[in-house]
């Protein structure tokens, strides 16, 4: 399967690193929220910028994180994103931390996005749909 967007590079930092000796969970959100975010913005066009012009934004309604190898200080990873479906005021991501090299699986996440305008504070059709 091609995968239709890799993640810029992410790197493990001491703050990250738990007594245990290896990346937190807390982070492992972190960095899948950071490579949302980056995907939301140069793949789907609905990012912070998007957020910041039409008073509207991705929430996420559930989201559910293996944790297959840890992490460790320093190590670089990347963050695979598959649009598994998606309605339109949905979109459900699959994601999978892997390393540079592509053999090794860190983690994956599955999340559920949906569209909120914030000042009511509801769900809403992404405009790409609206206008269809």
């Amino acid at each position: 399967m091609k995968v239709p967007f890799t993640s810029k590079t992410q790197t493990v930092q001491d703050s990250w690193i738990d007594y245990n000796g290896h990346m937190n969970v807390g982070y492992y959100t972190f960095a899948f929220d950071e490579a949302i975010d980056e995907f939301l913005e140069l793949s789907m066009g609905i990012g912070p910028k998007f957020v910041a012009t039409s008073g509207q934004g991705s929430y996420a309604l559930q989201s559910q994180y293996r944790y297959l190898k840890e992490l460790i200080r320093n190590q670089e990873f990347n963050i695979h994103i598959f649009v598994a479906d998606f309605t339109a005021k949905r979109i459900h991501l699959m994601l999978e931390m892997k390393s540079i090299d592509g053999f090794t699986l860190y983690a994956t996440c599955e999340t559920i996005l949906v569209n909120v305008d914030l000042k009511g504070r509801k769900s809403c059709e992404y405009p790409h749909f609206a206008q269809t």
